[in-house]
């Protein structure tokens, strides 16, 4: 997750599951090239990865530069910082 970076994942090629968590639910998003949709992820939710086919590649962009202090790493750390606000 990220405190202040907003991403844009795009499908390149390709099937991929999006899952993506806050403090309140969970979804979970088929990012596919066919269905032209790609999906938004705000700062402060988690989101995982999980490759469907072979040839699965996914494009992010961000809203920001790279910057090493707007990473949370570890899930424990998110759920952490999710509750102090």
């Amino acid at each position: 997750a990220h405190k202040k970076c907003v991403q844009l994942f795009i499908p390149i090629s390709g099937k991929t599951a999006l899952i993506i968590k806050n403090k309140n639910k969970n979804r979970e998003i088929i990012l596919d090239p066919k269905k032209n949709k790609a999906a938004l992820v705000p700062p402060l939710e988690w989101c995982k990865l999980r490759f469907l086919t072979k040839n699965a590649i996914i494009m992010v962009a961000c809203n920001r530069k790279y910057e090493f202090n707007d990473y949370i790493e570890k899930y424990n750390d998110f759920l952490k910082i999710k509750r102090d606000i």
